[in-house]
C-alpha cells in the first residue's frame, strides 16, 4: 500500500461517511426534524411534513406548463411523506414502550407496598406473639408499714447472718481441708510403722 504524499490515510473519508450514516440510521426518526431539500424547485428547508405541502404545491403549479417537473415534485412530495409516515409510526412505539414501562414501574411499586405491609403485619404478629408468652410478673408486695423499722431491720440483720451461716458450713462440707508438707509424699499408716523410732 502506497503512502500518501499528504501524510493522510486514504479512508479517512470513507470512515467518516460510515460515521455518519452510522448516525442516521440509529437516530430514529421525528417529525420535528428540520430537512434541507435540494429538489427541482430549488433548496427547501423544513419538516417532512412540511416538504411533502411544498412539493405538492410545486408540483400542482408545474402540472399545467411542465408534466415531467411535475412527476419529480411528486416523487419528492412521496418520498418526504413517506418520512413523515415513519416519524409517526416511531413516535406512537416510543409512548406505546414508555406506557409499559410505567405499568411496569406501577405493578413494582404497588407489590413493594404489599410487602412492606405484610412485613409490617407480621412484625405486629410476632410482637403480640411474645408478649403473649412473657409471664405475667407477679406484683411486688408493699412493705407493712405497722411494723416499727427498728424491728424490720433486726430481723434482715438475722436472717444474713443466718444465709452467711448456711453459706459457710456448704463451703466446709463441699472441699475437705487437706494439709500438705511439703518437698515429702504425705506418709502413711504402714510406713511409719515400718520405719524404726530412735
Amino acid at each position: 500500500m502506497g503512502m500518501n504524499p499528504r501524510g493522510r490515510s486514504r479512508g479517512r473519508n470513507h470512515n467518516f461517511n460510515n460515521n455518519n450514516n452510522n448516525r442516521r440510521f440509529n437516530n430514529a426518526p421525528n417529525r420535528n426534524t428540520v430537512y434541507d431539500s435540494l429538489g427541482p424547485v430549488g433548496r427547501l428547508r423544513g419538516t417532512a411534513f412540511q416538504l411533502m405541502e411544498k412539493y405538492l404545491a410545486a408540483a400542482k403549479d408545474a402540472m399545467s406548463s411542465d408534466r415531467v417537473l411535475a412527476e419529480n415534485c411528486l416523487q419528492h412530495a412521496d418520498h418526504y411523506n413517506r418520512l413523515n409516515l415513519m416519524a409517526i409510526a416511531a413516535e406512537q412505539q416510543r409512548n406505546q414502550q414508555y406506557q409499559q414501562q410505567l405499568e411496569q414501574s406501577e405493578q413494582t411499586d404497588e407489590a413493594s407496598e404489599t410487602d412492606v405491609v405484610s412485613a409490617d403485619a407480621a412484625a405486629e404478629e410476632a410482637v403480640e406473639e411474645a408478649s403473649a408468652e412473657q409471664p405475667v410478673e407477679t406484683p411486688v408486695s408493699e412493705t407493712d408499714l405497722s411494723v416499727p423499722v427498728s424491728v424490720m431491720a433486726a430481723n434482715e440483720m438475722k436472717r444474713r447472718e443466718k444465709a452467711a451461716e448456711k453459706t459457710e458450713k456448704a463451703q466446709e462440707e463441699a472441699a475437705p481441708v487437706v494439709v500438705r508438707r511439703r518437698g515429702r509424699p504425705p506418709r502413711s499408716a504402714k510406713t511409719a510403722a515400718a520405719q524404726p523410732t530412735a
